[in-house]
């Protein structure tokens, strides 16, 4: 009876979801999709076969035997892995199927549509966590409009990784850390600590909304210092803090169990390994990340007006107190986050990912408040009645058109395949992997993760006759390297300075058998050479 009811509440919300809302799932969603087959056979990202060889261990052990990662993400993985296999299985009974369906492409293409799932679960619960807050559908659905679009989110979702369904959870979060705000109530307080331990148990840094929790509390009880050490309070958040916890170690049981591997500094398994691993960048370098982070990674995640929104409200926030309570509760946590994970020695754009639910809310209020201001002064100074919807529509639309490109931009370029992709397939086709066939050497970090032939291939750190020619000549070399154009190389007047070595003296007896070029797709400009010899230094 009580599965029954919870699904009659279910049936009851999705009955109660509006039409619009619908409409903006499925552009998420078909957003996301588009060029979800990015790179397959191969693996280019550098995290997602840690993900997938990890959940595909679980078949074996409940074990992952590491810690870098908490492991909630492994065993969602992992289930959707068991169901695809018994797909496969039961579909190979009746038709004989290709066997690419046995290679490990089909589990990378399952983990990413996993996080398709949960990128467009997020628009749901972001549109919930704004209509809540502002207690107005406009502004929730711009919400949710913006989400689907949001390049760095769109981007993010098309990989098999752990910060978008961290995001997912992060916004469930928000929703009752928001409600403790609104009652302080202790049944809110519990489910915050659920859900925080959910999201902590997909990526450690989730910890950092227990802050955000308590201010909620502070601001809720800011006329009453009184409050904060009364024993019911301080009871909430023991409750809360034990939810958490519980959460925790119900998604990563293994550390609780393997206690001594997951405190450890162990290489690429202990948990103190990874805070150690990413490091910090000096304090006189500081000033500089601090402006990648503001000034070019969130132009380039949000597109250049959500940024200038983004900015502006920050200027507004810090220097002219436009310091309302929401604004504090969501946009004041944006701004210590991003200065705390800016002094990481990493700080790639999907490290800030989980901050995403709190930005968008703020600027699709400021967005709808432009809009109601417009219309207010419109009709005041104009003869002609204002069509209000209208003007709503022109103003998004306008303000979403560089985030829209630069997602449309992602999906384009990920729908065609990458230069490193080629590039694997020309050597498969016409270099066979022999012991008497002529050798290949490989240079550029960017080619890292491309599994050229195991034999005969040699990866170099330079190109020039040290590191080349140790196997005889002729030989075949690759070059692929971000920056580098085809004039570069093949011009009277080469600028080999692009490339690490004497690369000049050994592309003077080289023949050029195939450019790729990286023009509207991913991955470094690659030139396939033959080399005929080089010239030995004396």
């Amino acid at each position: 009876m009580r599965i029954k009811g919870y699904l009659n509440k279910l049936i009851a919300f999705i009955r109660h979801v509006p039409l619009s809302l619908w409409v903006v799932a499925i552009i998420g969603l078909i957003s996301r999709i588009l060029g979800i087959w990015y790179g397959l056979p191969l693996a280019l990202n550098v995290d997602e076969p840690s993900i997938v060889s990890t959940a595909f261990k679980l078949k074996h052990t409940l074990n992952p035997g590491r810690f870098d990662w908490p492991h909630l993400y492994f065993y969602i993985n992992a289930v959707f892995y068991a169901i695809f296999s018994m797909a496969r299985h039961i579909i190979g009974i009746f038709l004989n199927l290709p066997e690419s369906w046995y290679t490990p492409s089909p589990f990378f293409l399952v983990s990413r549509l996993v996080t398709v799932m949960f990128g467009v679960l997020t628009i749901f619960a972001l549109y919930y966590l704004a209509k809540i807050v502002f207690e107005n559908e406009k502004i929730a659905l711009i919400s949710a409009i913006i989400l689907s679009i949001l390049p760095i989110h769109v981007h993010e979702s098309h990989w098999a990784k752990l910060d978008v369904a961290q995001t997912f959870f992060v916004t469930l979060a928000l929703i009752f850390i928001y409600k403790v705000y609104l009652n302080v109530n202790r049944r809110d307080f519990v489910l915050s600590g659920v859900f925080i331990g959910l999201a902590t148990s997909i990526k450690y840094n989730g910890f950092l909304l227990y802050f955000v929790l308590i201010l909620a509390f502070l601001l809720h009880y800011k006329r009453n210092v009184r409050a904060w050490v009364e024993k019911e309070n301080i009871l909430n958040f023991i409750y809360a803090g034990i939810s958490s916890i519980v959460v925790f170690f119900l998604g990563t049981p293994y550390a609780l169990i393997d206690h001594k591997l997951f405190l450890s500094h162990e290489y690429g398994k202990g948990v103190l390994w990874q805070f150690q691993n990413i490091g910090k960048v000096p304090w006189p370098q500081y000033p500089v990340e601090l402006f990648e982070t503001f000034f070019v990674m969130y132009k380039t995640d949000l597109g250049i007006f959500l940024w200038l929104i983004f900015i502006l409200l920050i200027i507004l926030f810090l220097f002219f107190n436009k310091r309302d309570d929401k604004t504090v509760l969501f946009l004041f946590p944006v701004i210590v986050f991003s200065f705390y994970i800016s002094r990481f020695n990493r700080s790639p754009s999907h490290y800030f990912l989980f901050l995403t639910p709190m930005y968008v809310i703020v600027i699709s209020k400021f967005l709808y408040d432009v809009y109601i201001w417009l219309v207010g002064y419109l009709n005041s100074h104009t003869e002609r009645k204002v069509n209000n919807r209208v003007l709503g529509i022109a103003l998004l639309a306008i303000v979403l058109i560089p985030s829209v490109y630069i997602t449309i931009k992602t999906d384009f370029y990920m729908s065609n395949s990458d230069t490193r992709i080629m590039a694997y397939k020309w050597v498969n086709n016409n270099l066979p992997d022999e012991k008497n066939s002529e050798f290949l050497y490989v240079y550029g970090e960017n080619l890292e993760m491309v599994p050229f032939r195991k034999n005969q291939t040699k990866r170099v750190k330079k190109v020039d006759s040290d590191y080349l020619g140790d196997e005889g000549f002729p030989a075949y070399l690759i070059i692929g390297k971000n920056g580098v154009s085809y004039n570069d190389l093949t011009s009277i007047k080469m600028d080999s300075d692009l490339v690490k070595g004497d690369a000049e003296e050994v592309l003077r007896h080289s023949k050029l058998l195939l450019y790729l070029s990286n023009d509207n797709r991913y991955g470094p400009p690659i030139f396939i050479y033959k080399v005929n010899g080089v010239d030995v230094k004396e």
